[in-house]
């Protein structure tokens, strides 16, 4: 199995990787919900996966907002420091007091710079288009924080 520090931007994440994603990336993670007002809501719960769908027990406005079958997301933080996020998008309903998550796809999300604005860094894990080519030489991309406030202007 590929390690999450692979470079790219995303990595896929298939049914047939989800269980040793979740071997990898453990069970705690942020539920993503919207409400029928548009209002976005984030919980932190843990998962159970049971070979087909993603489990937990959110509280009453998440299992609102999910009802017969709403959009849901799913966000596991990287397991290492460095490491890519993993993100699952699929569709939730409320069971009782059970949330039940069928995963509809998901990616590996490369990681976010650690001290935004002081300069931008092409991550270790994106590759350059050498890399992409098949060259193996990553070449990163510097600039100062005034170069990089020039070319978003």
């Amino acid at each position: 199995m590929p390690s999450t520090t692979l470079l790219g931007m995303s990595i896929p994440v298939t049914g047939d990787d989800l269980t040793a994603r979740l071997e990898e990336y453990g069970s705690a993670c942020f539920l993503v919900t919207v409400g029928a007002d548009g209002s976005p809501k984030v919980v932190h719960v843990p998962v159970l996966w049971d070979g087909e769908v993603l489990r937990c027990t959110p509280g009453t406005g998440t299992l609102r907002n999910l009802g017969d079958g709403g959009s849901a997301t799913l966000v596991f933080p990287a397991p290492v420091p460095d490491a890519h996020s993993m993100l699952l998008d699929g569709t939730g309903r409320a069971n009782g007091d059970v949330a039940v998550v069928s995963v509809d796809g998901g990616v590996l999300h490369r990681p976010a710079p650690v001290t935004p604005g002081d300069e931008v860094t092409a991550s270790p894990h994106c590759s350059s288009s050498e890399n992409r080519s098949g060259g193996g030489r990553h070449s990163p991309l510097l600039l100062d924080v005034d170069e990089a406030r020039r070319l978003l202007v």
